[in-house]
């Protein structure tokens, strides 16, 4: 299994503090300075980086509760066949806790798992996804897209509560109009 983190270099002291926690992680490192699709070209970078292994994709704007790679490894062994998200701000994580989500719903793609062969099936969908210019592709279009692939395939995914990570405080690089807090309901340090 692959852990993927896709960063940009104004969040490197974030990403080295992340790589303390997780052994042989692979950093995707956006070198794209026009910033209106950035993130989901890094997207497609990291998907295809993994390539047909089972993976855990990561955003560098993460805070990790303490024993995350245990407790992360602990939980993907309960569903390896499943999508895992593992950061969510929904009010029905604090009343319904762990669950199954329609795929449709998939937003915030902080820290997620994919099984084997679904990193590369999403890297084909991705790029057809971009090129079709159906889709608006302005901002951070990547939860858009992964929740039209889910859906496509009729998939569902599991939130996992608590969650085992966090959005940091600030400003959005992608955005700055969006709300600096963004944070789970859920997360124990």
């Amino acid at each position: 299994m692959k852990f993927i983190l896709r960063a940009v270099k104004e969040r490197m002291d974030n990403v080295k503090l992340v790589s303390l926690s997780v052994p042989n992680i692979i950093i995707s490192l956006d070198e794209n300075e026009d910033r209106t699709t950035p993130a989901y070209d890094n997207f497609l970078k990291a998907l295809d980086m993994a390539g047909e292994d089972s993976c855990v994709h990561l955003e560098d704007d993460i805070i990790l509760t303490d024993n995350f790679y245990s407790k992360i490894q602990a939980a993907i062994m309960k569903r390896p066949n499943d999508v895992i998200q593992f950061f969510s701000m929904r009010e029905a994580d604090l009343q319904k806790g762990s669950r199954y989500e329609a795929g449709a719903t998939f937003m915030m793609a902080q820290c997620f798992y994919l099984p084997k062969g679904l990193s590369g099936e999403l890297y084909n969908y991705g790029v057809e996804y971009k090129r079709s210019g159906e889709h608006n592709m302005k901002g951070c279009p990547l939860d858009n897209m992964v929740a039209d692939f889910l859906k496509s395939r009729g998939m569902k995914y599991f939130i996992h509560i608590p969650n085992l990570v966090d959005h940091i405080e600030g400003k959005s690089i992608i955005d700055p109009r969006r709300s600096s807090k963004r944070i789970s309901k859920t997360f124990k340090k």
